[in-house]
């Protein structure tokens, strides 16, 4: 039987970037009741998904870049730079990519200046914080292959030792 490790990112990926936006859709619904307008609930879960899942098409370019281009002691400024311009360009993807999104669920246009405008930096920090939370992860699957790769050759000492005191 397959261990679920391997998958798991498969599987609380799209779980997390499903509920994220309905977390933020029920927000803006109770802002609205506050305010005494009506809840468009399909509308606001709507958008928010395809807001959501517009920035979730390039979370694997960030995990590659990641594994590709770990930020690592030695390389610290050259990788810091290239991440931070790759979460740049992603974030004004995303807004030239979720244009037409929006005119598809109905949503009025907002032109890409506009776009720009009112969403840039937001985009910016969203993909930065996602960006921050890959290399997380990352760092801790390097800390844990270490940790297994140290025990193992612990072991194999104690092994050596052991064997070295028997030949005595």
């Amino acid at each position: 039987m397959p261990r679920m490790g391997k998958y798991w990112p498969w599987v609380a990926g799209p779980a997390i970037w499903t509920v994220l936006p309905l977390l933020f859709a029920t927000q803006t619904a109770i802002w609205l009741a506050y305010r005494g307008q009506p809840v468009p609930w399909g509308n606001l879960i709507t958008f928010r998904l395809a807001d959501w899942y517009a920035c979730g098409l390039f979370v694997p370019l960030l995990v590659w870049a990641t594994r590709r281009w770990p930020v690592e002691r030695t390389r610290l400024a050259a990788t810091v730079v290239l991440h931070l311009a790759l979460v740049v360009a992603v974030s004004a993807a995303k807004i030239v990519v979720f244009e037409p999104v929006r005119v598809w669920i109905g949503v009025p246009p907002m032109g890409l200046g506009r776009a720009f405008a009112g969403g840039f930096i937001s985009e910016i920090v969203a993909f930065g914080a996602t960006a921050a939370a890959i290399h997380a992860i990352e760092f801790y699957h390097r800390y844990r292959e270490r940790e297994v790769l140290s025990q193992q050759l612990q072991a194999q000492l104690t092994d050596a030792q052991l064997r070295a005191l028997r030949a005595q």
